[in-house]
């Protein structure tokens, strides 16, 4: 499968809330999932992940970054987008902010509203 969008994307799960499986759910392409369990005593000190994503799966559409409730849990960086055609300055100007990284953060003064912050450019 080809995908239009070019770029990574990035999970911090131990920022996730606890019980929350909103990414999950939302991802269009299955390309998000909660991993299996270990055992307790097979753990030896380390903190098991809430979410995994399969980055080959992965079309970059940012559903997950939308609906996330949490802050800083998921980047989004665009790199490139796939398109034919003639490139108008419209088209520029969507590009623009298609390519702006972006995680989510949850807004102060609305709980349990979301809204993306644009992430400080490299």
């Amino acid at each position: 499968m080809e995908k239009i969008f070019e770029g990574d994307i990035e999970f911090f799960p131990e920022k996730c809330p606890g019980g929350c499986s909103t990414c999950v759910e939302i991802c269009p392409a299955n390309a998000i999932y909660l991993p299996s369990t270990k055992p307790a005593g097979q753990m030896k000190g380390e903190v098991e992940a809430t979410i995994a994503v399969n980055k080959d799966l992965c079309i970059l559409c940012g559903a997950c970054v939308n609906a996330c409730p949490g802050e800083d849990i998921i980047r989004l960086h665009r790199t490139g987008v796939r398109i034919t055609g003639k490139e108008t300055d419209l088209f520029n100007k969507i590009k623009e902010k298609l390519f702006t990284p972006r995680t989510s953060r949850v807004k102060e003064d609305t709980p349990g509203e979301v809204q993306l912050k644009m992430m400080e450019k490299a």
